[in-house]
């Protein structure tokens, strides 16, 4: 990549590669060479250091909380959609092609979905699933109940009034109550308030349908309805479930932990290295080479810290205590980079083994986070995450020849993920001091 000499030109430079990575769409072989470095390493050598039985696997139990009877509805709520659409469509039934296509290509994708909920890692997983698959039913009932009843656009419409009372109705009255174990349920919450969010978001969407057939119109719409109510009725169940499992359940003063976490971040941002005014190489008090690895690490630990963005303490204070923790983590995992760089300790990648070596200390890093709570599961969740796309890049490197300066974007990742690890216990203790 050439940088121009315009200083926001290399800044805008930078987060379009940064963003590419974070879309695993970078692909090691199509780097081309930096100045200095013609080196170039095995792709198939790096390739085989990715094995998927390594990586660690994470369960938490923070976040939504739903009971088997009401997973078991929302999968029948699928079938009963999908029960009027005869079987199979004939063209004399639906002489449409495209019409009859739509119809059945989503009859299968709600049958996929709703079959593979049950093999979901996590209950957030599961019920995602099962949205998708009320979504692709209700497509296909929509367009069907227009083809065989003359259901309209309008009666679809008419719909979406009842469904906006009780999206207001549920969150006027929404309290954040906690109990014994405060994470738990401002995790709980968090993730109800996320909910709600997609519920509004699609319910505003229903009237923006354009399609070339009043069917298919009819279907889109439905399809956005359904999935709207999908996201409400799991916030509301999610949240019932939580309140219901309280014992001496009291209104928490989330909106006080949340501005003092703001503050702590305020505070640490402060003093973070500003990426308009210094290069990363300028990042720490010492010299490197401005195309080093220790300078891309340092690059990309400060992106992390930007990606998560500021947010606001006020309206949703749950979500925004996850968020800062996730921030936090981010900033001490680069502060302790910055640290271990400044006192003569770089990040140096010649040989295959490097690489491996910097993958097994992230490895080693996440693991030791999974004997502790809930909390810094839920961190080593995340980091996971991102091993997987470092992991990525790496299996995108069969059959080539590697630039050195390219495999620093895996490394970076991995250096990172590390840190964060490391970083963890720290910001977990905060957050409970916070939240007790």
């Amino acid at each position: 990549m050439t940088f121009g000499s315009d200083r926001s030109s290399i800044v805008t430079s930078r987060r379009a590669l940064l963003g590419t990575v974070g879309s695993l769409a970078v692909s090691l072989a199509g780097c081309s060479a930096l100045p200095g470095f013609s080196a170039s390493l095995d792709g198939d050598r790096l390739a085989a250091l990715v094995d998927d039985t390594d990586r660690p696997t994470v369960s938490h139990g923070l976040g939504l909380s739903v009971t088997d009877e009401y997973r078991r509805a929302s999968a029948r709520r699928v079938e009963m959609l999908l029960e009027p659409i005869p079987e199979p469509i004939g063209t004399e039934t639906v002489p449409n092609g495209v019409i009859r296509r739509r119809l059945e290509s989503n009859r299968e994708d709600a049958r996929e979905h709703a079959n593979a909920a049950a093999d979901e890692p996590t209950i957030g997983a599961r019920l995602e699933r099962l949205r998708l698959a009320r979504r692709s039913a209700a497509d296909a009932a929509g367009i069907w109940a227009a083809i065989d009843e003359g259901r309209t656009r309008s009666e679809i419409l008419e719909a979406t009034d009842a469904q906006r009372t009780s999206l207001e109705s549920f969150d006027e009255e929404r309290v954040f109550l906690v109990g014994s174990d405060p994470i738990a349920a401002v995790w709980t919450h968090a993730d109800v308030a996320s909910l709600l969010d997609t519920a509004a978001d699609e319910l505003a969407s229903v009237s923006d349908v354009d399609e070339p057939a009043p069917s298919l119109a009819v279907g889109a719409m439905a399809a956005r309805l359904e999935a709207s109510r999908a996201a409400f009725e799991d916030a509301s169940h999610a949240y019932e479930t939580l309140v219901d499992s309280l014992e001496d359940a009291e209104r928490a003063a989330l909106s006080e932990a949340a501005a003092s976490l703001a503050d702590r971040r305020s505070d640490r941002r402060e003093v973070l290295p500003d990426p308009l005014s210094a290069d990363p190489h300028e990042y720490v008090d010492r010299d490197i080479e401005p195309e080093s690895t220790s300078a891309t690490v340092l690059e990309f630990a400060l992106y992390e810290i930007e990606a998560v963005g500021d947010g606001t303490p006020v309206r949703e204070p749950a979500r925004y205590v996850r968020d800062a923790a996730r921030n936090l983590v981010a900033i001490e995992g680069f502060e302790r980079l910055r640290s271990r760089i400044e006192t003569g300790d770089p990040i140096v990648i010649e040989t295959v083994d490097d690489v491996a070596d910097r993958r097994n200390d992230a490895i080693t890093a996440i693991e030791s986070l999974l004997d502790a709570g809930a909390l810094e599961r839920w961190v080593a969740s995340n980091l996971c995450e991102r091993l997987e796309r470092a992991d990525q890049l790496l299996r995108e490197a069969t059959g080539q020849s590697v630039e050195l300066n390219a495999v620093r974007t895996p490394v970076a990742l991995y250096c990172l993920t590390a840190g964060m690890a490391r970083a963890t216990p720290d910001i977990v203790a905060v957050l409970r001091e916070v939240l007790s």
